[in-house]
């Protein structure tokens, strides 16, 4: 059944309660703003790889574990090092996205994603 309010039909209503608050009404929030790793970085190549993904690590200083998982979040491979540059030999491994991560002092220190072929 309609009703009528100030000569106008009206099939729902709807009563606000969050104050008048035009300009932030309907804002959402679309990323999330990471705190950048001081002068860390690190780098895959060649992604997508073939047979040896090599990653190299800039800002890591002193030992760290590089972890590698498959699309299921399933480890497949670490290795811990001194080293700023490691090669991941892809022969075994299907054709797909992988991720990696970086631990360095028990903290992740980076993380991302390359393609095996």
């Amino acid at each position: 059944m309609f009703q009528k309010v100030d000569s106008l039909y009206i099939t729902h209503i709807a009563k606000w309660i969050g104050g008048n608050y035009v300009d932030t009404c309907g804002v959402i929030i679309t990323s999330i703003t990471e705190p950048s790793l001081s002068n860390q970085s690190l780098s895959v190549f060649p992604n997508p790889a073939t047979t040896i993904a090599t990653f190299h690590m800039n800002g890591f200083d002193g030992n760290k574990t590089l972890i590698i998982y498959d699309q299921f979040g399933k480890e497949i491979w670490r290795k811990e090092t001194s080293e700023n540059q490691i090669e991941f030999s892809t022969s075994g491994f299907a054709s797909g996205l992988y991720f990696y991560k970086v631990h360095q002092n028990e903290n992740i220190s980076s993380t991302g994603r390359f393609i095996i072929q």
